[in-house]
């Protein structure tokens, strides 16, 4: 029997980040049916992501399931701190410097007071990848895109993060691009109630953005109760 072909394009919610993540549990739990092919981007901004897919020569699917656009709304550390911390001489200093992983080990505690210089600076400055205008029309071009490669596109919300440990940007952007997701393009959306905030803020890892072992595993099933109906 030939199987069917998927692709999965994800940031770094579908990736292994803290635990095994969607987009491996979805290659896993269809794989008697599927052939699944997965494009992982963590971290990136979606002009990038829109670039690297236009340079992979994408071939056509059976289904594409897309779940990028996280980075992008998420606050940033500004440019111009980044830009002093390296002049000071710490090179390696970028936006994930100042970042925790999603488990509390030695890594974490060396990391937390950068950490909560971010959640100060964040609250009083904040930058994004991608302004809401630009991130629009390049959800779009990529959802436009990827339509020519297959007839069953499933996109992912945007997720929300802890407001109380990020302050409200974050959740403002998601909630803007969450709506225009809903007017343009609501019959490729997955806006089910079991992967709703209000699920979902239960099962946040220790970075407060990222979800654990438990949400995974529903968010892996309600994509395949989509992809298999």
């Amino acid at each position: 029997m030939n199987k069917k072909k998927l692709l999965i394009i994800c940031d770094s919610h579908g990736t292994d980040w803290g635990c095994m993540g969607y987009a491996i549990r979805l290659k896993t739990l269809l794989s008697e049916n599927w052939d699944t092919t997965v494009l992982a981007y963590p971290g990136k901004d979606l002009k990038k992501i829109h670039t690297s897919l236009l340079d992979e020569n994408i071939q056509y699917y059976d289904a594409i399931v897309l779940g990028v656009g996280n980075p992008d709304v998420h606050p940033r550390m500004p440019r111009k701190i980044i830009s002093l911390f390296k002049a000071m001489g710490i090179s390696s200093a970028r936006d994930s410097y100042f970042s925790v992983p999603p488990k509390i080990n030695l890594s974490y505690l060396l990391r937390l007071p950068f950490f909560i210089f971010r959640i100060l600076v964040i609250r009083l400055r904040t930058e994004t990848y991608t302004s809401i205008q630009d991130l629009k029309k390049l959800t779009t071009q990529i959802i436009d895109y990827l339509s020519t490669k297959t007839t069953r596109l499933y996109i992912l919300p945007i997720f929300k993060v802890c407001e109380t440990i990020y302050g409200k940007s974050h959740n403002i952007n998601a909630d803007e691009i969450n709506e225009y997701l809903f007017d343009t393009h609501q019959s490729s959306l997955i806006n089910e109630e079991t992967i709703s905030e209000s699920i979902y803020r239960h099962y946040r890892n220790f970075d407060f953005f990222h979800f654990n072992d438990d949400f995974q595993e529903k968010l892996t099933k309600t994509i395949a109760n989509n992809i298999c109906k």
